[in-house]
């Protein structure tokens, strides 16, 4: 029997404000997410009985497998009656802060709606991705977008800007929920937030401006060698940025060449060797 695959991608947080506290218990925020080139890959293939594997494995065929409660949602729900054979291969480090598990779990849905006869509208498959987290929606058509209220309410975006990004992870698992629930997090204004003009990122200098994470004051006492890292990638280049994207642990830097990048790359690979450091691009198409 044939298998289906499709890449699943990261992304990374531009800006990330924090604007409000819920009655749901979860926080408004506005956010733009940029996917990037760095993906995992998820295949599917029709079995006998459900089966889940990865090569990371930490990751479970267990209630708290996002891929499976996409699943469950899909069996009770919609009439799924279709078992896979599901293999995920990991690459996006977890708990960093780049959406990997929000992201495998849109492209399993993508796959089954292809390869089943559930016939899914647009508007089902939001439904369902807006019960099974807070940025999965983002991931059924990634592109540029900004995003309100839990990250399911999205604009489109002009980003024109070719960047080249150095993604680091310091091999630290951060938790969400428990940064979110944090006592120290403060809440943004909205009305105190520049808006982007006319929907549209056209220059370096502009994106440098708009870099910010709200939830880099939570983070950084509960791991310092995220701030540390950022100070240090800053004074390397004063012409580029770092900052932490989503709830961390991962931290992302921008520069405007090739040879700005792969000189801070030497740089930061040279002084942490075990750390997981990649080159990446923004995926504008």
């Amino acid at each position: 029997m044939s298998s289906l695959s499709a890449k699943s991608y990261a992304k990374i947080n531009l800006f990330l404000y924090i604007t409000g506290k819920r009655e749901d218990g979860y926080h408004d925020i506005y956010t733009l997410f940029l996917p990037i080139d760095i993906y995992d890959t998820v295949t599917i293939k029709r079995a006998s009985h459900l089966e889940f594997r990865s090569n990371n494995s930490t990751l479970q065929l267990n209630d708290d497998n996002i891929i499976i409660k996409t699943d469950t949602i899909l069996r009770n729900e919609y009439g799924l009656d279709i078992n896979y054979d599901i293999y995920l291969d990991k690459h996006i480090p977890i708990g960093a802060g780049l959406g990997g598990g929000s992201s495998n779990s849109a492209t399993y849905l993508k796959l089954v709606n292809e390869d089943s006869s559930l016939n899914l509208s647009d508007e089902q498959m939001i439904s369902i991705m807006e019960r099974v987290g807070s940025d999965t929606v983002f991931f059924l058509n990634p592109k540029p977008k900004l995003g309100y209220g839990r990250g399911e309410i999205l604009e489109s975006i002009d980003f024109k800007v070719e960047l080249f990004l150095l993604i680091i992870n310091p091999n630290i698992f951060i938790s969400t929920k428990e940064v979110y629930g944090s006592k120290t997090l403060q809440l943004t204004d909205f009305k105190t937030i520049d808006s982007i003009k006319e929907n549209c990122i056209s220059s370096y200098s502009e994106i440098l401006q708009l870099m910010y994470n709200d939830l880099e004051r939570v983070v950084f006492p509960i791991s310092s060698i995220i701030s540390d890292i950022i100070e240090e990638l800053n004074r390397y280049n004063i012409n580029s940025r770092a900052l932490m994207s989503g709830s961390g642990s991962t931290i992302f830097s921008v520069y405007k060449s090739i040879n700005e990048r792969d000189e801070a790359l030497s740089f930061i690979s040279g002084k942490y060797p075990e750390f997981y450091i990649k080159e990446a691009s923004v995926i504008l198409e």
